[in-house]
């Protein structure tokens, strides 16, 4: 856990950095079998087979948050745009399971990374603050490029 100075904003962790025992080596395992974000390489692959994602005790950990992690993550670290995202994903299958699964998650908070990650992937504000927005964002600019 970091220690901040009282008063301190700090970042929501994304999944691989929670100081969480086995969490780095069950995100690597899932990345390995499912593509997404490797912190250790600092490379997205194409996220795949997503319908099986919660077949593996390791998988379900994360669950379809591994790929909003993911999206973030490279996001944060300026590999992926607007004209990129649709790379992200395998299949276009593989872009429609995620759109279900934040529909299936719509109350889940969105945190400050996430909201500004799809910000800069030009969700306007409004979709961009809940889990529904988004996944109408992905379903109308990004899965309809891909049809």
């Amino acid at each position: 856990m970091t220690i901040t100075k009282p008063g301190l904003p700090t970042l929501t962790p994304l999944q691989f950095e929670m100081d969480i025992p086995h969490y780095a080596e069950a995100w690597a395992q899932v990345v390995k079998k499912h593509g997404g974000w490797n912190p250790e390489t600092k490379t997205l692959t194409p996220v795949k087979q997503l319908a099986k994602l919660d077949q593996t005790a390791t998988a379900k950990q994360f669950g379809g948050w591994f790929v909003a992690d993911s999206l973030c993550a490279a996001y944060e670290e300026g590999l992926l745009t607007e004209e990129t995202l649709p790379q992200a994903f395998a299949t276009p299958k593989d872009l429609n399971v995620f759109i279900e699964f934040l529909l299936e998650n719509n109350g889940a908070w969105v945190h400050e990374r996430h909201y500004a990650t799809w910000l800069g992937l030009n969700a306007d504000d409004e979709a961009a603050a809940t889990w529904e927005g988004i996944s109408d964002h992905l379903r109308n600019n990004v899965l309809a490029e891909t049809d």
